[in-house]
């Protein structure tokens, strides 16, 4: 058996109490793996965010996941990040009545699964793994489109539009998840004033975790970039479009999906507004204005 997969099956099993006790493990072995990863992505985040993070075992199933393709797009950076905490968390974790060779077995294993997922990406690739650490973003496509004239690339490590000059905004905050990211160009109104042209954006909605009212909770966001000719600039986030106490799952939610709108009016701003309660709204400016 390879060391990696060696790795992750001594996680599952060498801690069976614990492992039985994931709700994950069950839909895994029995092959629901869109079902797995759901349940994987709120485990990781959750445990991701305590500084004595010892359970390696959610993210290097994750991992493996991610490495081979399992309920989610085949993504190696992803597949990096997750190994990297779960190696991490393998050196937290105290095992009593642990002798030192097994100790050394168990951080050799740990450490070859690491190698084997984060060696073979280049060198922007690893820092973006690094830097996705706990703030995964979930859900974030990695592609690149043709919108508003230009090439234009989405991923993990922001977004840009491609050329030899490419400045790459990264994302704003700590993304646990990406519920959609979209394009949205709009036309000038009939009655528009004279030099008013279309307006084409970006927009990204990501979960990120908040303190709400005391309680750990995650927060919708809305942040719009804009492609202005030959670059990207970034114009606004709304934050706390909608909230959830639980792990938020995939999509928008259906508040979003239908309430959000935008106009834009003749000076060439933009309304948005999110009808709800309480409604909320806000402009979207011209570069200048």
């Amino acid at each position: 058996m390879p060391a990696v997969r060696l790795f992750v099956f001594a996680l599952l099993c060498a801690c069976p109490t614990v492992a039985s006790a994931q709700a994950w493990a069950d839909p895994y072995r029995a092959g629901d793996y869109e079902k797995a990863i759901d349940l994987l992505h709120a485990a990781v985040s959750k445990v991701s965010d305590n500084p004595a993070f010892d359970e390696p075992e959610s993210p290097a199933l994750l991992a493996t996941m991610y490495a081979r393709g399992e309920g989610v797009a085949a993504n190696p950076v992803m597949a990096c990040s997750l190994a990297r905490l779960a190696g991490a968390a393998t050196q937290m974790r105290v095992v009593p009545g642990e002798d030192g060779p097994s100790y050394q077995a168990r951080m050799d294993a740990s450490g070859a699964f690491v190698h084997r997922h984060c060696d073979p990406l280049a060198p922007d690739d690893r820092a973006t793994a690094e830097r996705a650490i706990g703030c995964f973003a979930f859900e974030m496509p990695e592609e690149t489109i043709a919108f508003g004239g230009q090439t234009v690339r989405v991923g993990r490590r922001g977004v840009s539009v491609t050329g030899a000059d490419e400045e790459v905004w990264e994302l704003m905050g700590c993304p646990k998840l990406v519920a959609r990211v979209r394009t949205t160009s709009l036309v000038p109104p009939s009655d528009a004033a004279p030099g008013v042209k279309p307006r084409h954006f970006i927009e990204t909605f990501m979960w990120v975790r908040v303190l709400k009212d005391g309680v750990p909770s995650y927060s919708l966001n809305w942040d719009v970039y804009e492609v202005a000719g030959k670059r990207i600039r970034f114009l606004m986030v709304a934050q706390d479009l909608v909230t959830r106490t639980a792990w938020p799952g995939r999509g928008l939610p259906a508040e979003i999906e239908k309430g959000l709108t935008l106009e834009m009016i003749r000076s060439g701003h933009v309304r948005w507004s999110v009808e709800g309660s309480p409604p909320k709204r806000g402009w979207i400016m011209v570069e200048g204005g």
